[in-house]
């Protein structure tokens, strides 16, 4: 199939993708590749550009230092989380005749690192700012949801939609690391958070949450798996509270493979979330593709992306969840009507969905013909 620009006189385009960094195991980074390669099936001249690329990485995506034939009329996605040079860069393309659109990932308010990082929160400051400009320089923009839309909205981005990221795929298929198998399916309960340690993640309350726990259940552990945040400052606190509540079985798992976040689903009998803020929140989708009972504090973006599925919680009354949790996971009928709602719920997010999803929004920019 050939594609001819809209109002242009080239007979095929380049449809390339921009990124900050580009990173293995990363969101951004992994519904960028996907893209990719929906473009090379329908016969786009494709590349992944990053102005930071993980050396893991570094075969198949190129430095934005070197040069890109940007061509007039070429789509430029711009892949934005976080403030950076590539913004930059994008100006420059926009400047030089190439169309840009925007793939907003929302970003976490900065006011979450004022003092845990304080780099970290000038940097989203300056994202805010970024974001105003690139309203001014972008044909479309696309929001992973209608919570993140919000955003484009009240700064008059002028053409918006909503495309999910990429979630479901092969990935998943990946053989669960033995060793994590052996060591945490031993019998007991093992509550699971998937996520960065930071301040919006509010794994503190998880924590809390799980002291209660302990006392309806103490066989039981929390796996915490995700990075252990750019500082550290809230982790090592984070360390502080778990010692003066006399918890031993909390365990901060770091940044893992997939195998091993396979793994990791497969031995929790609940993912449990206290996050104030996510744009999306992956994690709730992984959750319900391993048949994992959620239960998450409604915040943010964790409605919508639940729908009618899993357990979500309006306050955070401590002992109260701990019950909630304990009834369901001793009531297997209510486990299993909480699980099949998931599996209904999964459905909107499959990798078929969102594909269709996404080239319905660039349909417009686009004139097909065989």
């Amino acid at each position: 199939m050939k594609f001819k620009i809209r109002n242009g006189t080239a007979d095929t385009l380049s449809f390339h993708q921009v990124l900050e960094a580009a990173l293995p195991g990363d969101a951004i980074f992994h519904t960028a590749q996907i893209i990719r390669q929906w473009a090379n099936e329908r016969g786009y001249k494709s590349q992944i550009w990053a102005n930071h690329i993980h050396p893991q990485v570094r075969r198949e995506v190129r430095p934005l230092w070197h040069q890109i034939n940007n061509g007039m009329g070429n789509i430029f996605m711009y892949h934005f989380g976080l403030s950076g040079e590539a913004t930059q860069y994008v100006k420059k393309l926009q400047e030089s005749g190439s169309r840009v659109i925007l793939f907003y990932y929302d970003f976490t308010p900065a006011h979450f690192f004022k003092y845990e990082d304080p780099m970290l929160y000038n940097k989203l400051k300056l994202a805010e700012e970024e974001l105003h400009e690139l309203s001014l320089l972008t044909e479309k923009a696309l929001a992973i949801s209608e919570y993140s839309m919000k955003d484009l909205t009240a700064l008059d981005f002028t053409e918006v939609g909503i495309v999910p990221p990429v979630v479901l795929n092969e990935r998943w298929d990946a053989p669960p690391d033995s060793k994590i198998l052996k060591r945490y399916a031993d019998g007991k309960v093992n509550w699971l958070f998937v996520g960065r340690i930071a301040p919006n993640k509010r794994q503190e309350d998880i924590i809390k949450t799980f002291y209660y726990y302990k006392r309806l259940n103490p066989d039981s552990r929390l796996l915490l798996v995700g990075s252990l945040g750019t500082t550290q400052v809230y982790y090592r606190w984070l360390l502080d509270l778990v010692e003066y509540l006399g918890l031993s079985d909390v365990h901060f798992c770091g940044h893992v493979t997939q195998p091993e976040l396979n793994a990791y689903y497969q031995v929790a009998n609940a993912f449990v979330s206290m996050s104030e803020h996510e744009g999306f929140c992956v994690p709730l989708i992984e959750s319900m593709y391993f048949d994992v009972p959620v239960i998450a504090y409604k915040a943010a973006a964790v409605p919508e992306t639940l729908g009618e599925a899993g357990i979500l919680i309006k306050q955070k009354d401590f002992p109260a969840v701990a019950e909630l949790i304990h009834l369901l996971l001793e009531d297997e009928t209510l486990r299993k009507q909480i699980i099949e709602g998931q599996r209904e719920r999964l459905k909107a997010y499959s990798l078929e969905r969102v594909q269709r999803a996404f080239w319905d929004q660039m349909a417009p920019l686009l004139d097909e013909r065989e």
